[in-house]
C-alpha cells in the first residue's frame, strides 16, 4: 500500500534525549541539529556518545540552473577526509569545466544549522565559504578557485533567497538502516549574483535562474548506496518547477523518503521512487518512476561528472550525469508536463 504522508510539527531537535530519532517530514527547519546525540549501533552495542560524531557524514551542495548553463558546488566532510568540487556546464556548446580538491587535516567545516552559521573549505589554493542565514531569508555562497593546467580560474558570489513565507522546503529525518539516521533539507531557491569561469562572467537573476539546495547530515552504515534525481526550471507561464527523488538503503521508503515536487515553491510529497538505467553506461537514457505512478520521467544525459576515490579502507564510486528530463508529474489537481528541464542524476556507491 502506498502511504500518504503529511508534514509533521517540528520537534525541538531531530534526536530525542534518549538517542532515538524523530522520523518524518517536518513543517519548518530545526533550530538545533543534534545528529551526533543519536544512539549509533556498533558491533552489537551502542557507540559511546563522544565517538558518534566521528561517524557523521556532512555535505552541502548548491546547483544553479540558468537558461544556458549549470553550475554546481559542494563541500563534503566525512571526518577523515574532506572534499570539494565545482563544475560549470555550458548548455549550448556542451563544454564542461570541473575542479575538485581534498583536505585530510582540517581545512573544512560544514554549517551547524540553517539559521545562522558558517562553513568553509580551504585547501589546495581553493577557498569556498557558506553562510546559512535563514534568519535573514538567504543563503550566501562564495568561492575562489585558481587556474590549474588547462582548467581556468573559477569564482562565484551568490545569494540564494530563502523566505519561509513563500518557499516550502523539504525537511526530512529518515532511517538509513537499523539505528542509522539521515537529516536533509532540500528546496528550490531564488538565485542572484555572479559566476566567473575564466574571463567569462555569468550574471544570475531571480527571474532567470533557480538554485537547488541540498544540505545533508547523516549517520550512514559502513556501506551505502543511493540513486538521486533533481531538476528545476520554469513552465510556459513562469512558474518554478523542481523535483527531488531519492532511492537508498532505507527499506521503509513508502513511509519515509525525501521524494518531493515543487510547484511555484509549494511542496508536494511523493511516494517512493525507482530508477532504471545502464550501470555500465550512465549516458544512456534513465527511466524514473514513483511507485504510485504519479511521476514518470525519462532522463536524457548530455554529459557526466564521475569520480573514483579508493583509500583501501574507504571507497567511493560516483557518477553524476547531467541532462534534460521529459515526462509527467501528476498532482492532486493538475498534470504537469516536463519537457526539457535541466538537472542531474546520481548513482553513488560508497564504503566509509
Amino acid at each position: 500500500m502506498i502511504a500518504k504522508r503529511d508534514r509533521l510539527p517540528t520537534p525541538s531537535t531531530p534526536v530525542a534525549a534518549d538517542g532515538s530519532a524523530h522520523y518524518g517530514v517536518f513543517e519548518r527547519p530545526f533550530q538545533t541539529l543534534n545528529l551526533a546525540s543519536a544512539t549509533f549501533p556498533f558491533y552489537g552495542a551502542a557507540m559511546p556518545r563522544g565517538l558518534v560524531r566521528s561517524r557523521l557524514k556532512e555535505f552541502q551542495h548548491v546547483g544553479i540552473i540558468g537558461p544556458d548553463f549549470y553550475f554546481g558546488m559542494a563541500i563534503v566532510d566525512v571526518k577523515y577526509v574532506g572534499t570539494f568540487f565545482t563544475y560549470f556546464v555550458d548548455r549550448q556548446s556542451g563544454s564542461f569545466v570541473e575542479r575538485n580538491a581534498r583536505s585530510f587535516i582540517g581545512g573544512r567545516k560544514l554549517p551547524e544549522n540553517c539559521w545562522d552559521h558558517h562553513g568553509f573549505f580551504n585547501a589546495d589554493g581553493i577557498f569556498a565559504h557558506l553562510h546559512n542565514h535563514l534568519d535573514q531569508k538567504s543563503y550566501r555562497v562564495s568561492m575562489e578557485v585558481p587556474a590549474r593546467g588547462t582548467t581556468p580560474k573559477m569564482a562565484a558570489e551568490l545569494e540564494l533567497g530563502f523566505d519561509l513565507e513563500s518557499i516550502e522546503p523539504l525537511i526530512a529525518v529518515l532511517p538509513v538502516g537499523a539505528g542509522r539516521t539521515n537529516y536533509t533539507i532540500k528546496c528550490p531557491l531564488r538565485a542572484s549574483g555572479e559566476i566567473h569561469v575564466g574571463d567569462r562572467v555569468i550574471r544570475c537573476d531571480k527571474e532567470g535562474c533557480v538554485a537547488l539546495l541540498d544540505e545533508h547530515k547523516a549517520l550512514y552504515p559502513a556501506s551505502m548506496w543511493w540513486k538521486w534525481a533533481t531538476f528545476a526550471g520554469r513552465d510556459a507561464s513562469g512558474r518554478v518547477l523542481a523535483v527531488n527523488l531519492t532511492h537508498n538503503v532505507n527499506e521503509d521508503d513508502e513511509r519515509y523518503n525525501e521524494c518531493a515536487f515543487w510547484l511555484d515553491h509549494k511542496l508536494h510529497l511523493l511516494s517512493a521512487v525507482r530508477f532504471e538505467f545502464d550501470a555500465v553506461d550512465h549516458l544512456r537514457p534513465w527511466r524514473i518512476r514513483t511507485t504510485d505512478g504519479r511521476v514518470d520521467l525519462e532522463f536524457r544525459p548530455q554529459g557526466e561528472r564521475k569520480e573514483l576515490i579508493d583509500f583501501i579502507v574507504a571507497r567511493s564510486q560516483f557518477h553524476q550525469p547531467f541532462g534534460t528530463f521529459h515526462g509527467t508529474v501528476e498532482l492532486d489537481d493538475e498534470s504537469i508536463d516536463i519537457d526539457g528541464l535541466f538537472g542531474v542524476c546520481e548513482d553513488h556507491r560508497v564504503r566509509w
